[in-house]
């Protein structure tokens, strides 16, 4: 290893590979970044690796950083998980570049547990034929909801010939307080009962998501995206009806399951859906826009959408 430092606040350790990252992990310890790393290049990370990456500790860098080019084949990818709320883990100002998920199990691609990122990126492929699309998710009940803050992702999902994602035990972020994030998905697909992006009542503010989605519809034609307290958030996913489906309308969702935790000012961009794609908004301030309306700073003032 050819760290320096000696792991304190004041002396972290300083790493240039992913491999002294994992080997220093602990807990309350303090890990900088000092250079960017491409992991394809360490004797460790050569071969698909078949356990997950675990970080531990204060892992962060005064710039961003890039980790990059890592292969994970196992039931998740990253395990963000702390000793309990006395040794939670931090993670900052890292690029997660070019990592690539095989799933072999259903939970999350990124789990968190007395974890938060900060300022944090994240491209990734997912290759998945029958685990679901959940992205971020805490492990277990313990502790309070991890944060999700400043933080961007694009995932592309790729997937075998199984008919998936039917079960309503998959959502894309389970007990996530997730702000100022922006999810960029390519060829989402996802099945007509399953979907939701928060399946808990942890807070979702000032997100956006973007990019693409299929949708199987079959016995059920109604979706619900959001679950729990949605506030400032932009949906642009063009979301179209699967080849495959055996159902021929959808209509997306925007009705809390509970008034007690209220989506509010949510943004449509009604002019990407598909043919036979409707959207029921639960309220006032949520809005079915056109794409320039959703471009105008002047009309997102007026409607109250931004301050």
């Amino acid at each position: 290893m050819a760290y320096t430092g000696t792991g304190t606040e004041a002396d972290p350790y300083v790493v240039t590979t992913l491999t002294d990252i994992l080997a220093l992990e602990g807990d309350d310890i303090h890990i900088k970044i000092g250079a960017d790393i491409d992991a394809s290049q360490e004797e460790a990370f050569k071969e698909p690796r078949t356990s997950a990456i675990r970080l531990r500790g204060h892992i962060y860098a005064d710039e961003m950083r890039t980790i990059a080019n890592v292969i994970v084949e196992t039931g998740y990818m990253i395990d963000i998980s702390g000793g309990g709320s006395r040794y939670p883990v931090h993670v900052e100002n890292i690029f997660f570049k070019n990592w690539i998920h095989r799933k072999t199990g259903s939970a999350a691609t990124i789990v968190l547990s007395y974890g938060s990122c900060n300022n944090c990126c994240f491209s990734l492929e997912m290759l998945d034929s029958a685990y679901g699309y959940k992205l971020l998710a805490k492990s277990g009940t313990y502790g309070s909801d991890p944060n999700v803050t400043n933080c961007a992702f694009y995932v592309k999902f790729t997937s075998g010939t199984v008919r998936r994602h039917t079960s309503t035990n998959y959502s894309m972020l389970e007990n996530i307080v997730a702000k100022n994030c922006t999810f960029q998905f390519e060829k989402l697909f996802v099945g007509s009962s399953a979907i939701t992006f928060n399946a808990s009542t942890a807070p979702l503010t000032n997100c956006t998501f973007v990019g693409d989605m299929s949708v199987d519809v079959g016995e059920t034609t109604s979706l619900q995206l959001f679950k729990g307290t949605t506030t400032k958030v932009i949906f642009a996913l063009a979301v179209t009806i699967a080849e495959e489906s055996t159902g021929e309308s959808l209509d997306i969702s925007f009705i809390s399951s509970d008034s007690s935790y209220p989506v509010t000012y949510v943004m449509v961009d009604s002019d990407i859906l598909g043919e036979n794609v409707t959207v029921t908004l639960s309220s006032s301030t949520n809005y079915s826009l056109t794409t320039e309306q959703m471009k105008s700073e002047q009309y997102l003032t007026d409607i109250g959408f931004l301050p």
